[in-house]
């Protein structure tokens, strides 16, 4: 990686997080009552992801095909499934259940993720379903408590 590229990934993961943070944090400004600090937030978050994804178009270029796309989402699922044992062993280790129990969400839909684009067929119309707490994916319908998590089924949103 060069020196520009180091400078183009430190912005992506700076505004990646940020972004998520923002969203996170207008959540819970609509939850104490601050309607506008929370719209506000919600749009700083919005314009973060803006940047955060031309940034990664720059490191990474333009887009592959699908296929290419789909093995590099395989990979970097691949990539987490092999990691995310340890990195969970470190929480427990520590200490931290609350992480441990993310962590292990992380996990467990990530092997589901993987394990759908191993099956997509490209021919088959399907709708999904995603719970909004732990992040798994349901065909069609949302289940009436999510496998992963226990969320209750208005948990779940289409990406139709």
């Amino acid at each position: 990686m060069n020196d520009n590229e180091v400078i183009l990934a430190v912005a992506f993961s700076r505004e990646s997080r940020n972004a998520a943070r923002n969203a996170m944090a207008a959540l819970k400004a609509d939850k104490d009552g601050h309607s506008q600090a929370a719209r506000l937030l919600r749009a700083i978050s919005a314009g973060q992801e803006v940047h955060a994804k031309k940034l990664l178009m720059l490191l990474r270029g333009k887009l592959g095909s699908t296929e290419e796309n789909i093995e590099v989402s395989v990979q970097k699922l691949e990539d987490a499934i092999a990691d995310y044992p340890a990195m969970l062993d470190g929480l427990r280790e520590n200490g931290d259940p609350a992480g441990e129990s993310m962590l292990a969400q992380c996990l467990k839909t990530a092997m589901g993720h993987k394990g759908r684009l191993a099956r997509l067929n490209g021919e088959k119309d399907v709708f999904y379903q995603v719970c909004g707490i732990c992040g798994f994916i349901a065909e069609e319908a949302a289940p009436e408590r999510c496998p992963v998590c226990g969320a209750v089924r208005n948990q779940f949103f289409s990406t139709a």
